[in-house]
């Protein structure tokens, strides 16, 4: 938390400077004392005297100066943050310079919006991962605030823009707080598609309560061939149980002469039992190509389908990933 407050206020004196500023900025600023005292001793007189400001941000502003100063007088303050300046580091570093630490044509998600863009964001899950998962975090943050700025003014009836986010494996970069997005998304205009192996994949990453939130939240499910017991069950049960019948026979045992070792009576018994629509080998044993869908029908409420991605040749069957 000390080295988190302590982050926070460099940011918010760098921000209050009007340049615009990098993960490389921020790390030499928080590692030069004389600069972010001289940068609070020219600012805060224009940022306390601005009628543009709000009281809120010149209150930060004033909290960001305080915390710096009683950091730097504690003549051990470069040892406290060696671990955020450690964690830092992989930021700077050859395989993310050209994202953290560019200035040049850069965009925002309301521009993206805006403009009707698409925006691809590939992450190389490497030897070091770490750097890569944090960055993807700071994306999917930035892009729940968007989607939460929606809600800011309210007005009846109003439509805004719609987009549609697409987060493959999204539990490596997921965080406990991203699923209050999920349910008010529909209302902000927004639809999710989310890719991920296992319910279990999210509660191990994230944590329970998210995977179960996420698994329920929405309307729309698509499951290719799974072994997963768990998740194999969600899908079953996210179907729907609909009545049917169980029938009971009487048999007896055959003798040597019969084609198999018991014979049937004749009688039994017949009962109404529940079963889900989709069954479990309908999920398990799905070949190449071919997924379970359960899709929203004003109505039925749900639909089951059972769906076969056309092939041209086998060329392309054989360019499909592993997992299809």
């Amino acid at each position: 938390e000390h080295q988190r407050a302590f982050l926070n206020a460099v940011t918010v004196i760098l921000e209050h400077t009007g340049k615009q500023f990098t993960f490389w900025d921020v790390l030499v600023a928080c590692q030069q004392p004389e600069l972010m005292n001289r940068l609070i001793e020219n600012f805060q007189a224009q940022v306390m005297t601005s009628p543009d400001l709000p009281q809120h941000k010149k209150n930060a502003f004033l909290l960001a100066a305080t915390t710096l100063k009683g950091n730097y007088d504690d003549k051990d303050w470069l040892t406290k943050i060696r671990g955020l300046l450690n964690s830092m580091m992989p930021f700077v570093g050859d395989s993310l310079a050209l994202i953290t630490g560019s200035c040049e044509n850069l965009v925002t998600f309301e521009e993206i919006v805006e403009k009707k863009q698409i925006l691809i964001v590939s992450m190389n899950l490497g030897t070091d991962s770490q750097p890569y998962k944090a960055l993807g975090r700071i994306l999917m943050r930035n892009m729940q605030f968007m989607i939460a700025s929606r809600y800011d003014a309210y007005c009846l009836n109003q439509k805004h823009p719609f987009i549609s986010i697409v987060l493959d494996e999204f539990g490596l970069y997921s965080y406990q707080g991203f699923k209050d997005i999920i349910h008010t998304a529909r209302q902000a205009n927004a639809a999710f598609i989310f890719s991920f192996q296992s319910i279990e994949q999210l509660s191990m990453d994230v944590s329970e309560s998210f995977a179960s939130d996420v698994a329920s939240a929405p309307n729309t499910k698509f499951m290719m061939k799974i072994s997963n017991e768990g998740t194999a069950k969600a899908f079953q049960q996210a179907s729907a149980s609909v009545p049917t019948e169980r029938l009971s026979v009487r048999v007896e045992k055959g003798t040597i002469l019969d084609r198999s070792p018991y014979t049937e009576e004749g009688t039994g018994t017949r009962q109404e039992a529940f079963d889900t629509r989709v069954q479990d080998h309908q999920v398990k044993i799905l070949p190449t190509g071919q997924m379970m869908a359960l899709l929203p029908d004003r109505s039925m409420g749900v639909i089951v389908k059972h769906i076969h991605v056309p092939l041209g040749n086998n060329s392309q069957l054989a360019s499909l990933p592993e997992w299809l």
